[in-house]
């Protein structure tokens, strides 16, 4: 049951034998392997690594349905990507950096990112890096400029509308100026009117008091008259001077004089009243015309109000989509790397040390073998004594 277990003990104690004796050449070999990559990593042409982060900008767009969200990028990041990517672009971007290269190395030495939407991040590994700094500066640019035309375009309009809501309410604002003042104009005209129309009430009481004491005078003559009469009845039928009765008959004709005037002045008073009483039902409906404009001028003032608070409305909605659009800009600047992103040296070095380690260990036991097997052979060969 031990056997096993002895084996095994035996078998590590042979590798641990083995890699002990070969020691030096496992060192060798791996110092060998370190010196080798490292010196291939110092050899080998430094890359650098630059980046720019643009954020696509956004502009409104109002066939957008109304569950979509009404501001959409300038252009979509796929297409951002496939024109910094096409051949025109890499013919460009060679001839500004003056590339040496195949213009297939420079799209293959350019990483373009739009996995973080709305930003592209570009990525360009060269070994020069003011070429790096000229060309990610120069493709940056090339969005940009190429994303203004549409933000600019957007803006002249909401700024031509904004000019024209303004203009608008301004006219609105003067219009409800200018009804204000008719009806400060018509107001006073009203107010004129019920002065006029109280002087009218007043001269009418005033012609009422009076009609009252003409019809008294008028009384107080045919009273006369009256009287006048009798004493002369009385007199014809005594034994009177034709004196007396013309006295008492220039007395009566007085009297009927003085009646005939009282009454045709009462005839007067009340056409007086009457007039006055058509001028005051002439006065009301002034002032009914009145009121009903100054009510009219009352609702296009309300409505012309409406009207500049949905302009004002209009303007917010304005300048809220120009607050939101923006054009594309730079999130961050083009940077390049102080340190070269290739050759990696220290990490070439420890692969090579341990891709050499590796063989030499391999190698140790490939000997190893070799040299048992010719003991081995050694000692079957050998004769007998």
């Amino acid at each position: 049951m031990q056997e096993p277990y002895q084996e095994d003990e035996i078998n590590l104690l042979d590798i641990f034998q083995t890699l002990w004796k070969r020691r030096w050449l496992i060192a060798g070999m791996t110092l060998a392997g370190l010196v080798a990559a490292l010196s291939i990593s110092l050899v080998l042409p430094k890359v650098y690594r630059g980046e720019v982060i643009l954020e696509v900008g956004q502009i409104y767009n109002s066939e957008r349905g109304a569950n979509q969200d009404k501001f959409e990028p300038i252009e979509k990041p796929e297409t951002v990507k496939a024109v910094l990517e096409s051949d025109g672009m890499a013919a460009k971007l060679k001839q500004v950096i003056g590339y040496s290269g195949t213009s297939k190395g420079l799209q293959d030495a350019l990483d373009v990112d739009i996995e973080s939407n709305p930003l592209v991040i570009l990525k360009l590994e060269l070994q020069d890096r003011q070429a790096i700094q000229k060309g990610l500066t120069f493709l940056a640019e090339e969005v940009i400029q190429g994303q203004s035309t549409q933000y600019e375009s957007l803006k002249r309009v909401m700024e031509v509308e904004q000019r024209a809501t303004d203009a608008q309410s301004r006219q609105l604002s003067k219009k409800i100026k200018d009804n204000e003042e008719k009806q400060k104009k018509i107001s006073e005209k009203l107010k004129n009117l019920e002065s006029k129309m109280a002087n009218i009430r007043e001269q009418i009481e005033a012609d009422r008091a009076y009609q009252q004491q003409v019809k008294r005078q008028v009384e107080t003559a045919q009273a006369t008259i009256r009287e006048t009469q009798s004493r002369m009845a009385k007199l014809e039928k005594k034994q009177t001077s034709p004196l007396d009765i013309l006295f008492l008959q220039t007395s009566l004709q007085n009297a009927q004089n003085q009646l005939n005037n009282l009454q045709a002045e009462v005839h007067r008073v009340g056409m007086d009243l009457t007039n006055r009483k058509n001028s005051i039902a002439t006065t009301q409906m002034q002032k009914g015309d009145l009121r009903v404009q100054i009510l009219s001028l009352s609702g296009q003032n309300a409505d012309l109000q409406k009207s500049i608070e949905g302009l004002k409305n209009h303007k917010a909605v304005m300048h809220h989509i120009l607050e939101r659009s923006h054009k594309t800009q730079y999130r961050n600047a083009p940077m390049v790397g102080e340190q070269p992103v290739s050759p990696r040296v220290k990490l070439n070095t420890a692969v090579g040390g341990a891709l050499t380690f590796f063989f030499s260990v391999m190698l140790a036991f490939f000997l190893e073998y070799l040299e048992r097997r010719k003991d081995e052979g050694t000692v079957e060969h050998r004769p007998s004594g």
